[in-house]
């Protein structure tokens, strides 16, 4: 991000908390008998898969652009996410509350992070955010609990 300076708070929280009671699954698309899904629609709406608590595995196919708001909120059991170079935007609250979720790559083409996208994600150890996220709130955008052992890279 050559001439723009960039402000990122990583709120941090030494205290472990525990994963909420799981309710029913509820997934826009039911994952196959190993907890994956495979999404190829162009834009992932709004909750989509909010509360998929069957959702272990993601791929997301290279026509995926927009990520929507809460698309991934609360899929306890998710465990990494690689963001393609299709993407432009993610949504705010997009992967809130995923406490299994390990590791995010995000591709150079995202430019836009919303507000909470990665909050809440109590094992969360890897998070890449490329140069060209040109727009991302500094308020709870990301929330690590076991800092450690996070590793973050701001390209």
């Amino acid at each position: 991000m050559s001439g723009s300076i960039v402000v990122l708070w990583i709120c941090v929280h030494l205290l472990s908390s525990a994963v909420p009671a799981v309710a029913q699954s509820v997934c826009a698309v039911t994952p196959n008998a190993t907890g994956h899904v495979y999404v190829s629609t162009q834009v992932i709406p709004t909750s989509a898969f909010s509360g998929c608590t069957d959702l272990e595995y993601l791929t997301l196919a290279d026509t995926v652009t927009t990520i929507g708001e809460s698309a991934f909120n609360d899929c306890y059991f998710l465990r990494s996410v690689r963001i393609p170079d299709s993407v432009i935007s993610i949504g705010g609250r997009a992967f809130k509350g995923n406490y299994n979720l390990l590791s995010v790559t995000i591709a150079d083409s995202v430019t836009s992070i919303g507000a909470s996208a990665f909050q809440n994600n109590y094992n969360l150890l890897s998070l890449t955010i490329p140069d060209s996220v040109t727009d991302i709130p500094y308020f709870y955008a990301i929330t690590v609990y076991r800092f450690e052992a996070f590793r973050f890279h701001l390209h």
